[in-house]
C-alpha cells in the first residue's frame, strides 16, 4: 500500500472537474486504486492510493497535460501533509474552522465522484479529529491572522452584540467583494456599502443583505454606523476629523474606526481619538496580525507531537484488516466501499432506504450501520422485522398493535413496534414478500406518520425511521403487480444494493481474517494459518449463501481443527467437491490456440513497457508496422 501526495500551483488549474475526471481515469486504468484533491490557498493537493508503488511517470505525464507537472512526496510525508492541510497550515487560514470545512469540502466532492475509498476515508477521520482536537487544546482562533476575522475579533470586543450591530463598509478593488461577503456572513443587524462606483455596490447587494448607498448620501449611513470599515483610500476620503466630531461623537454607544486597510502606506489624518470611538490605522493593524501569526507558529510547534502520534496510528491501522471494517461490516472491494459510503452520507437524513440484495449479503447490517451512524441512535433503539417470516394476520399487528378483544385472543391492549420504536429505526427486512393489503395499510402509516391500531379507532403519531430490505427485485414484482408502485416510490428514495459475494472475491480474505477473530474469541482457539490449498478453494467457490455461508464454513473451521491452521479436511464436503468439478473441467478445456497465446503474450508486453510500441517491437524481433497489425488484429489499442 503506498500514499502519494502531488502538489500542484493551484493557477495552473483549468478547471477542478478536469482534474477530477483525469484522477478517475487513472483509476479506471488501475494507476491509482483511490484519489482525492485537497483545495489550500496557493496549491491543489492530490491524493493517491495504491496496493503496489504508484507508477510516478505515468501519472505525471497524464496530469501534467493539464495542470503542469506536479511535486511529489510519498507515505509518511504524505500522511502528514494531509493532516496538515486539515488544519490549513502554511495557508492564511491555519487552525480555523474555515480551514477544515474547507478541506472537507474539497474530500466531500471527491467521494461525490467515487474516487475515494477506505484508505482515504481512514485518513480523512483522522484528519477530522486531529484538527478539532488541536483546535479545542489550543486557541487558534483567538489569534486570528486575516483581516476579516481579526475586524471581526476587534468589534466583538468593542462592540460586544454583533446582532444589533450597523455596519458600513466602503472601499474598491476586487478582494472588497470577498471582504463584504464576510461581514454578511456575520448577521449584522444593517449592513451599508460603498464602492468607487454605485453600480458595483447595487450587483454585491443583489447576492448580500447589504443596502447600497450612493457617494452623496453617504453622511446619513455614516451617522448610523456604529462600525465603519475603509478597505482603500483609492477614492475621496470618507471619515475626516469633523465628521468624527459632528457625528459619532453625540451618539452615546460605543464605536470603532478601522482606517484604510488593505493599503501599503494609508494617508496620515489627524482624527483624534474621541471617547467613545475607538480608531485603528493601518499600521496598528499590521502590528496585530504579525502578533498573532508569531502565536499560532508556536501553537503548531507544540502540535507535532500529536501530528507523528496519528501518523503512527494511521500506519498500525493502515497494515492490519481491521481497515477493511465499517461498523460491523467487512469489505475490502469498490463496490462495498461504495456501499459503505452511501450508507455514511444517507445516515445523516431521515431519508427513506431500500436495501436490496441476496439473502446473506447482510442487508441487516447495512441497516443496522445506517441507525448507528445516525442521530437517532442516541434517542431510539434499532428494530428489525422479517415480514416474510410473519404471518400475514399476526403482521399488521405485530406493527401497528391492537386493542382489548381486536380478533380472537387479543385478551390485552398491544404496543406496536412501529409506536414501541419511537425515535428509532424499524428494519422491515423482505417487505417484497407482503400483501397488497397490508402494503396499503402501510404506505398509509409512512404518508401520514401514524398508525391506527387493530381495533381502534384512533390514530396515533409515529417517529420512527423506516428503511425497507428485499432479496426479490421489486421492479419486477412492479411488473408483475406483486408490489403497489405509490409504496415503492415511497420507500425506495435512495436505493443501496449489496451484491453478492461471488461479485466481490476481494472481500473473501478479509471476511475469513474477521470471522476467524470472532470464532477464536468465543470458542477461546488460536487458529491463526489458512493453509494454500483452503485459501484457492474459498476464493474459487460461488458462494450461494452469501456471507452468511462463508461465517457458517470458517465457523466449522475453527470448531473442527486441531492446531491452529485451517485445512482442506476442515471444510464442507460441497466446498470442497465444487473446487475439484471445475478443476476437472478447466483441466479438460485448458489447451489455448496459437492465436490466444499470442494476443496474451503482446498483451503483457503492452503494460509492461507502458506501450511503447518501439521496445516491444524489438523484444519480438518484429517491425512496428507487424506489430501495429496484431495489435488491430486483437482488438489491444486500449
Amino acid at each position: 500500500m503506498q500514499l502519494a501526495c502531488m502538489y500542484l500551483p493551484r493557477d495552473s488549474i483549468r478547471e477542478t472537474e478536469d482534474l477530477r475526471d483525469i484522477l478517475g481515469d487513472l483509476i479506471t486504468e488501475d494507476l491509482a486504486g483511490e484519489a482525492s484533491i485537497i483545495h489550500i490557498a496557493d496549491q491543489i493537493h492530490l491524493y493517491l492510493v495504491h496496493e503496489t508503488r504508484l507508477p510516478v511517470k505515468r501519472i505525471h505525464r497524464q496530469i501534467s497535460d493539464t495542470a503542469g507537472t506536479p511535486h511529489t512526496e510519498f507515505d509518511r510525508s504524505a500522511v502528514r501533509r494531509f493532516l496538515l492541510d486539515y488544519l490549513g497550515s502554511g495557508d492564511k487560514d491555519v487552525g480555523t474552522t474555515r480551514a477544515r470545512n474547507r478541506a472537507e469540502e474539497s474530500f466531500t466532492r471527491c467521494t461525490d465522484a467515487t474516487l475515494t475509498g477506505s484508505t482515504l476515508h481512514g485518513l480523512h477521520q483522522r484528519a477530522l479529529s486531529f484538527s478539532n482536537e488541536i483546535r479545542d487544546k489550543y486557541p487558534l482562533e483567538e489569534h486570528p491572522v486575516l483581516r476579516e476575522d481579526l475586524t471581526r475579533e476587534l468589534a466583538g470586543k468593542i462592540l460586544e452584540n454583533l446582532a444589533s450591530l450597523t455596519l458600513s463598509i466602503c472601499g474598491a478593488g476586487e478582494d472588497f467583494r470577498e471582504f463584504l461577503f464576510y461581514w454578511d456572513r456575520q448577521n449584522p443587524n444593517r449592513l451599508y456599502v460603498m464602492h468607487d462606483t454605485f453600480e458595483t455596490a447595487e450587483s454585491m447587494a443583489l447576492t448580500s443583505d447589504a443596502i447600497p448607498v450612493r457617494w452623496e448620501d453617504r453622511r446619513n449611513a455614516l451617522e448610523k454606523s456604529d462600525l465603519i470599515i475603509l478597505l482603500s483610500e483609492q477614492i475621496e476620503p470618507v471619515v475626516t476629523e469633523s465628521l468624527v466630531k459632528r457625528n459619532l461623537q453625540q451618539r452615546k454607544r460605543r464605536h470603532l474606526v478601522i482606517f484604510n486597510w488593505g493599503e501599503e502606506t494609508a494617508a496620515e489624518q489627524s482624527i483624534t481619538r474621541y471617547n467613545p470611538v475607538f480608531l485603528y490605522s493601518n499600521q496598528e493593524l499590521k502590528s496585530l496580525l504579525e502578533t498573532n501569526r508569531t502565536a499560532r507558529e508556536k501553537i503548531l510547534e507544540k502540535a507535532e507531537s500529536g501530528i507523528n502520534t496519528v501518523v503512527n496510528d494511521f500506519f498500525t491501522w493502515l497494515y492490519s484488516d481491521s481497515r477493511y471494517r465499517f461498523q460491523e461490516m467487512v469489505g475490502r472491494s469498490r463496490q462495498m466501499q461504495q456501499v459503505f459510503e452511501l450508507i455514511r452520507r444517507v445516515a445523516q437524513t431521515d431519508i427513506s432506504v431500500l436495501i436490496q440484495g441476496e439473502t446473506g449479503t447482510g442487508k441487516e447490517l447495512a441497516a443496522r450501520a445506517i441507525h448507528h451512524l445516525s442521530q437517532r441512535s442516541a434517542s431510539g433503539k434499532f428494530t428489525a422485522v422479517n415480514c416474510g417470516a410473519i404471518p400475514e394476520t399476526l403482521l399488521e399487528s405485530e406493527l401497528f398493535g391492537h386493542t382489548q378483544g381486536a380478533f380472537t385472543g387479543a385478551h390485552e391492549d398491544r404496543t406496536g413496534l412501529l409506536l414501541e420504536a419511537s425515535g428509532g429505526t424499524v428494519l422491515l427486512d423482505e417487505i417484497g414478500d407482503t400483501s397488497q393489503a397490508f402494503q396499503i395499510k402501510l404506505l398509509r402509516a409512512l404518508q401520514e406518520r401514524e398508525i391506527t391500531p387493530l381495533g381502534s379507532n384512533k390514530p396515533l403519531p409515529i417517529d420512527v425511521r423506516i428503511i425497507a430490505a428485499t432479496s426479490r427485485d421489486l421492479e419486477q414484482e412492479l411488473d408483475r403487480e406483486n408490489f403497489r408502485p405509490d409504496l415503492y416510490y415511497r420507500v425506495n428514495v435512495v436505493k443501496i444494493i449489496i451484491p453478492p459475494l461471488r461479485d466481490r472475491p476481494d472481500d473473501i480474505i478479509p471476511l475469513i481474517r474477521h470471522f476467524m477473530d470472532q470464532f477464536n474469541r468465543t470458542m477461546g482457539k488460536q487458529v491463526q494459518k489458512i493453509a494454500p490449498e483452503v485459501r484457492q478453494t474459498l476464493l474459487s467457490y460461488h458462494w450461494p449463501g452469501n456471507v452468511r455461508e462463508l461465517e457458517n464454513v470458517v465457523e466449522r473451521a475453527i470448531a473442527l481443527t486441531l492446531g491452529d491452521e485451517i485445512t482442506l479436511d476442515d471444510l464442507p464436503e460441497n466446498v470442497i467437491q465444487q473446487e475439484k468439478e471445475e478443476t476437472e473441467s478447466t483441466d479438460a478445456d485448458s489447451v489455448k490456440t496459437l492465436e490466444e497465446l499470442e494476443k496474451e503474450h503482446i498483451s503483457n508486453l503492452l503494460d509492461r513497457f507502458q506501450g511503447n510500441l518501439a521496445d516491444i517491437a524489438e523484444k519480438l524481433g518484429i517491425g512496428r508496422t507487424t506489430l501495429w497489425r496484431k495489435i488491430k488484429k486483437y482488438d489491444l489499442e486500449q
